[in-house]
């Protein structure tokens, strides 16, 4: 549930756990989420940039086949410093974005103050992302 420009994240896949508060101030993670999914399915790499005012993670997708996906986990003091290499995870679609699309269905169905966290997408079309490939 988004709180005053903060959203509480958790993140877990194989043996990596990540729990964080991202900012709003600078980007907008979920915007940038929705459309790397929608850029993977037109094999277009795609890059969301978690910032926790000022550490930030940075998660970037590609396609590296028909139903093949990379994410490649990345950290940094501040948007602004050299990144460092945390993971990097590959699995179909099913593994590594169906669970990420659930998330996002998820957070439209949060009951919230839209000026604490506004989005341009809705579940409608999120919806229309595949659940696999």
């Amino acid at each position: 549930m988004p709180h005053h420009g903060w959203l509480p994240v958790e993140f877990q896949a194989d043996s990596v756990k990540l729990e964080f508060e991202a900012s709003a101030v600078l980007n907008k993670p979920l915007e940038e989420l929705y459309a790397a999914i929608t850029r993977l399915l037109n094999y277009k790499t795609g890059q969301v940039t978690w910032w926790l005012e000022p550490y930030t993670y940075y998660f970037y997708f590609e396609r590296t086949g028909p139903k093949d996906f990379r994410l490649t986990i990345s950290e940094a003091d501040d948007m602004d410093k050299e990144k460092a290499k945390l993971t990097a995870l590959e699995g179909s679609y099913k593994q590594l974005i169906a669970p990420l699309r659930k998330a996002l269905l998820e957070f439209c169905d949060f009951q919230y103050e839209k000026r604490h966290w506004p989005v341009s997408f809705t579940k409608t079309d999120i919806e229309k992302l595949p659940k696999g490939l």
